[in-house]
């Protein structure tokens, strides 16, 4: 159900690792034929390189799964969240229109009889308005409830973008430590050849 899940990133960042790694080692077989003084650290430079792919892959991996997750988590507590409601009001509209009927048949036979039943007809009628405020107050329940529901969502899932961020810097980190390494490698390299 989660097209980009963890192996997709995976998979995509270590093609990418490849890619990067072919390009790498013609170069360093160019630069062999000129001398041949850094063999023994060239397997370290690309183990670095390796895991340097492998920390981004799995940065980027954890990004995305972070995204989905947030995203599915949030779908799903509002979808629920609004069922619940919508069954809530169904449920409170069904009982109100029983009362309703059922207040307005009483009436109506209460109506034909002798007037001194007219303090019972009051009476059911202030019930029925009790039952009516009691079902608004439901209704007023309901819709704070999914409020809350709301907003702890929301809460959530700036949490997770607070995360996603972090995680966004650790990879622009893990760029500019590799810039800097290819800087002073070339340095380094300029260096021997003088």
């Amino acid at each position: 159900g989660k097209p980009w899940g963890r192996e997709a990133c995976v998979a995509m960042a270590k093609g990418k690792s490849r890619s990067k790694g072919k390009d790498k080692g013609s170069k360093g077989g160019r630069a062999k034929k000129g001398g041949g003084g850094d063999r023994g650290s060239k397997p370290e430079l690309k183990n670095l390189e390796k895991e340097a792919e492998a920390d981004r892959a799995k940065a980027a991996a954890a990004l995305w799964e972070a995204r989905l997750e947030v995203t599915e988590v949030s779908r799903r507590e509002y979808r629920e969240a609004a069922r619940r409601l919508a069954r809530n009001n169904e449920e409170l509209e069904q009982q109100q229109r029983k009362l309703e009927k059922d207040a307005v048949e009483v009436i109506s036979y209460l109506k034909k009889q002798d007037f001194e039943k007219e303090e019972l007809l009051e009476k059911m009628k202030q019930q029925m308005n009790e039952l009516k405020q009691q079902a608004k107050e439901e209704n007023e329940k309901v819709a704070e409830q999914f409020t809350k529901q709301l907003e702890e969502m929301e809460e959530k899932f700036q949490k997770k973008a607070k995360e996603i961020g972090l995680i966004q810097i650790e990879l622009k980190m893990i760029k500019e430590f590799r810039k800097e390494k290819a800087r002073m490698e070339k340095e380094l390299e300029d260096v021997r050849l003088l």
